[in-house]
């Protein structure tokens, strides 16, 4: 079974409450089981963070009435470190699912630094997602170990096959230390 996810006023945000919340029940009626609405980082840095909270409480409230996942896309390259933990805290009180660092649409995808100040917030009450810079296996197991519960990648086949290779590797070895101890 393959859950479809979507978005609601990606890529950039900008459109207003009425329409995202349109784009995201639509597509809930649809049969999507998880929306990503994306942060208007504009009307962050403009510190209209009623008008935010407004917007991701209505979602939020939506996909839960239809047991759908909610994600906040935040556009981290965008905000200074303030508004993140700002736009964290408003995730925890919306108690959306998901917080998520990119839409890979903006100058930066994820850095250590905003997922280390994310998860110091979000704690475990909201899962994190990386996105945008996870090309790799190394940095899969990186944003892994700073308390991501996602990736975003559109380098999924070469992590895939980097980690096949990797347990194939991790199998030869048990292989062979458990041959050289029947040896001893």
């Amino acid at each position: 079974c393959v859950a479809v996810a979507s978005v609601a006023g990606f890529p950039h945000g900008s459109s207003n409450t009425a329409t995202k919340l349109y784009e995201g029940r639509d597509l809930l009626r649809r049969g999507a089981k998880e929306i990503g609405i994306v942060v208007n980082f504009g009307k962050m840095i403009s510190r209209q963070f009623q008008h935010i909270e407004t917007e991701i409480l209505q979602m939020s409230e939506s996909c839960r009435q239809e047991g759908a996942i909610c994600k906040v896309v935040f556009e981290n390259g965008y905000l200074a470190d303030d508004l993140k933990v700002i736009l964290c805290r408003i995730c925890k009180r919306c108690e959306v699912d998901f917080a998520e660092t990119s839409t890979c649409f903006g100058p930066t995808g994820y850095t250590l630094p905003d997922l280390a100040l994310m998860k110091s917030i979000l704690k475990d009450r909201v899962k994190m997602k990386a996105s945008g810079g996870v090309r790799t296996l190394e940095r899969a197991i990186e944003v892994y170990n700073a308390g991501c519960d996602r990736f975003g990648s559109t380098a999924t086949a070469v992590i895939l096959e980097d980690w096949k290779r990797v347990l194939a590797e991790r199998e030869a070895e048990k292989k062979r230390a458990a041959a050289q101890a029947q040896a001893t």
